[in-house]
């Protein structure tokens, strides 16, 4: 018999209250239980965090932001945030900083001028 046609014939019989229950049957009848866990990597800093670290120290150099687009990621090696300016017909570029997620610290950071 397919899985499917005892699916089908055992369907009144799979209703649980909970997992614990679904684990109870699956033990009774032999079956076993393949369980999964997705790896979920929280940053402990914020993105308005990353963006607070970046327009500070931006402005140190730059002071006048207004200007520039702001681009936030997360990536894998940490936050990305990339200053475009917005008029394309001005030359140069602004700054581009990479912030660990876990600390907050400025990984790398690259002024265009």
């Amino acid at each position: 018999m397919g899985l499917v046609a005892a699916l089908a014939i055992h369907r009144e019989q799979l209703r649980f209250d909970s997992a614990v229950d679904v684990q109870r049957a699956a033990f009774r009848r032999g079956d076993s239980i393949v369980s999964t866990t997705a790896a979920l990597q929280v940053p402990r800093f914020s993105c308005d965090q990353a963006l607070n670290i970046a327009r500070e120290d931006s402005e140190k150099v730059y002071r006048d932001l207004p200007r520039y687009r702001i681009r936030l990621v997360l990536e894998s090696d940490g936050w990305h945030v990339d200053y475009e300016l917005k008029d394309p017909n001005i030359r140069g570029g602004g700054p581009h900083y990479i912030i660990d997620q876990a600390n907050g610290a400025i990984v790398s950071k690259r002024y265009e001028q």
